[in-house]
């Protein structure tokens, strides 16, 4: 009897189950038909992660720049004279003081198609010479005990081409250019990153440059850049320090948008942060202090290296009573342009620099230093940095009155060191 109940109650329980089963089937075969009749919403790739968008859209890719919007607050030139030639001088920035003192022995060479067309010694003084030169892009490599500098330059005729549109003023003509190196004590590690980060090649400007590319682009205008005519760069008054790289495109000398670029800033051997430069040159670094020192950029759009002199903000410095300011800085931002990855690259730095710089050796990148990432790398904890839209460390710069208003700001200020109330020399701390 027990058997029978609960054979019904099993009976019983089956059936039910069974219709729900087909209820629910029905249920859902007839939305799905109702769902057929109704064209589904068109997906969003930003609404979803890019593994669920695989197989539905492609990744949609950036936008090219507007030529117009690349950066050209300033000029890479310099005015060749009768002879092809120009003259230079090198300097190291001595701390704590920011006094300049001569770079004495450097090897100094010009590269133009990745090969060494001119090649000279800086005298005593830091001085240097070269001739025989005509107009394009040349990188400017300068090496030995002291230091290092890397970056480039157009060279140009006097009344003709680009000096016509944008003409180099005339006191640059005797002295064409006034560097600062990468400090003795930078160069290891600055050394170590340009050959972690060292291009294999050219991935830009192999090719014969397209209409667009010879017509569009901007050429620099205004005074010369940081590298050729001075080193010192001045902190907003927020502390960050605001600038830009411009890249040069080697075929036509204009001004290119960024692709692939970190600035690194080095100071007593120690990496002390990076900011990657956006699309149209600009950059943001946050958490510098005033002081020397030494920058490297990394990345397939080029390598530069140099020193500079971060002076603090103009309210920064008219606190501090001990201090009287004494002159006028050309300048206030820093604008830097890197050599192009067709005058320096994995496959000719070694014989550019009849082997002082091969990346190939074990005294090229060496061993991992304390203090610097690796290159493309996650920085460490607490390192300074900044960006644009967003980019990790660091603030951002709206629209293009940021380097506007730090123009503007700078051109009203007074910037020097400083003389303290005892009449004997004195600079803030560096």
């Amino acid at each position: 009897m027990k058997f029978r109940k609960s054979l019904t109650s099993y009976m019983a329980f089956g059936l039910a189950v069974f219709f729900t089963v087909g209820s629910m089937y029905t249920t859902v075969d007839a939305a799905s038909q109702d769902e057929s009749q109704v064209p589904p919403a068109p997906l969003e790739f930003g609404d979803v992660s890019p593994a669920t968008a695989t197989g539905l859209i492609a990744p949609l890719a950036p936008e090219p720049i507007d030529p117009g919007s690349v950066l050209h607050s300033r000029q890479q030139q310099i005015t060749l004279d009768a002879n092809g030639g120009f003259n230079g001088r090198l300097s190291s920035l001595q701390k704590p003081t920011g006094n300049l003192a001569a770079a004495s022995g450097m090897a100094v060479k010009l590269v133009r198609n990745g090969a060494v067309i001119a090649s000279t010694v800086t005298n005593e003084d830091g001085g240097f010479s070269v001739t025989g030169l005509s107009e394009g892009v040349v990188a400017l490599l300068a090496y030995g005990e002291s230091g290092l500098l890397m970056y480039s330059v157009q060279l140009v005729k006097e009344a003709e081409g680009l000096a016509a549109a944008t003409p180099v003023k005339a006191e640059t003509v005797q002295l064409s250019l006034s560097s600062a190196i990468v400090a003795s004590s930078d160069v290891v590690l600055a050394r170590q990153l340009i050959f972690d980060g060292l291009p294999e090649r050219d991935h830009r400007f192999a090719a014969a440059a397209s209409e667009a590319e010879a017509s569009d682009y901007p050429f620099g205008t205004g005074e010369s850049s940081t590298s050729l005519v001075h080193h010192q760069v001045q902190l907003r008054p927020d502390g960050a320090l605001v600038g830009e790289v411009n890249l040069l495109d080697t075929r036509t000398g204009r001004h290119r948008e960024i692709v692939d670029l970190t600035l690194h800033f080095l100071r007593d051997g120690q990496h002390l942060g990076a900011t990657e430069v956006a699309a149209d040159g600009r950059f943001v670094m946050s958490g510098l202090t005033p002081g020397i020192y030494s920058i490297v950029t990394t990345g397939d759009d080029g390598i530069l290296a140099m020193g500079i002199d971060v002076l603090g903000s103009q309210a920064q410095v008219g606190k501090n009573d001990k201090y009287m300011l004494t002159s006028v800085a050309q300048q206030l931002d820093l604008v830097v342009c890197p050599v192009n990855a067709e005058n320096f690259n994995q496959g000719n730095a070694a014989d550019l620099t009849d082997g002082a710089l091969d990346p190939t050796t074990p005294g090229g990148a060496g061993a991992p230093i304390a203090g610097a990432p690796p290159v493309g790398g996650p920085m460490a904890a607490g390192t300074p940095g900044g960006g644009f839209g967003g980019s990790s460390g660091g603030g951002g710069v709206g629209g293009g009155g940021g380097l506007g208003a730090l123009l503007a700001a700078g051109a009203a200020g007074a910037i020097g060191y400083a003389i303290g109330d005892d009449n004997n020399p004195a600079s803030p701390a560096r």
